[in-house]
């Protein structure tokens, strides 16, 4: 098989993987870093055998990785004219970390209309999107991010990451997910974000960053790539991801008293309440506003559908306390 058909079916591959990506020649060359020439010449076919090292920078540009960007490559280096026809590159599985959605979540419109507006600003179309919600223990930070991104996981076909920062080694579990195997993950910090925003490039996807302490435990998480969106949660203010990463600022309070008793309703039944209006009350007015403390009543309740809401405030503290 001569050079021509070889680069005239890897043309015709890497034209429509472009495509499907919806991306122009320029962004697949700057996520790639080859040049835009470069790019124009193995689309008509005008390019020599292709190195592999070429062909693997091209799969990253257009967003593929893990199996997807192997077959490309092996594709790249193998094709016919004839064979292209019935070839595609395999999306392989999403990711799909994200836990749980919180049952009978309420209330937080003006905080999922503030993430809306912040993913869909036209002034990030050169960067990720990214919001950093804040705030005291119990008030729901996490339960909000992971809500949110599940209301536009559409938006975001290739995935969705959870990354708790937490862990001993957040870096290293999140380049596993990428299809990085062990001993291809490269020493240091710096070359593992670099390898992490190269699996990203392209890709459009939404990532979770859950209980961050500083903004430097955030920074090597950060995509490149202006298709994702970001969501950290922490109880600090991150003053320097917004002064310098340009993060949006989102300050989680409690709850109001409609959208406490709401969520209270969406787990109990609005009936329940009714029967025992001062029972509710005051089982409200301890929660304070806490998600977490009304969730913990809404379980206690729905373990004995039959006990009083009455006989379920002495078990929440005076009142429940942030911080």
């Amino acid at each position: 098989m001569g050079d021509g058909a070889v680069n005239s079916a890897l043309a015709r591959l890497a034209r429509r993987e472009r495509a499907r990506a919806d991306l122009t020649q320029e962004e697949v060359a700057e996520y790639a870093q080859i040049s835009v020439r470069t790019i124009r010449d193995l689309e008509r076919g005008a390019v020599g055998r292709p190195r592999r090292d070429t062909l693997e920078r091209l799969a990253r540009g257009l967003g593929l990785a893990g199996r997807a960007a192997d077959e490309f490559v092996a594709a790249g280096r193998s094709l016919t004219d004839d064979e292209v026809e019935e070839t595609t590159i395999s999306e392989g599985t999403p990711l799909a970390q994200l836990p749980l959605d919180t049952r009978g979540f309420s209330g937080r419109r003006a905080e999922l209309a503030h993430l809306d507006a912040v993913a869909a600003d036209p002034e990030l179309a050169t960067r990720a999107a990214l919001t950093v919600i804040t705030g005291p223990p119990g008030v729901g930070k996490t339960a909000l991010a992971v809500h949110w991104a599940h209301r536009v996981q559409r938006r975001f076909p290739d995935g969705q990451l959870f990354i708790s920062l937490d862990g001993p080694d957040p870096m290293a579990g999140v380049l596993a997910a990428l299809d990085v195997a062990p001993d291809r993950v490269p020493d240091g910090t710096p070359a593992r974000a670099a390898l992490y925003r190269s699996r990203l490039a392209g890709r459009r996807m939404v990532i979770v960053l859950d209980g961050a302490q500083e903004a430097d435990a955030v920074r090597p998480l950060l995509p490149a790539s202006p298709s994702c969106a970001v969501v950290v949660t922490a109880r600090p203010r991150l003053v320097d991801l917004v002064a310098v990463d340009g993060a949006r600022p989102l300050p989680l309070r409690r709850l109001s008293d409609a959208d406490a008793r709401d969520l209270l309703a969406a787990r109990l039944g609005p009936e329940r309440l009714a029967a025992e209006p001062q029972a509710a009350a005051v089982l409200l007015a301890r929660c304070a506003g806490l998600p977490s403390a009304l969730t913990r009543v809404a379980a206690e309740a729905e373990f004995d559908p039959d006990c009083p809401l009455s006989h379920l405030t002495g078990r929440v503290p005076g009142q429940a306390r942030a911080g």
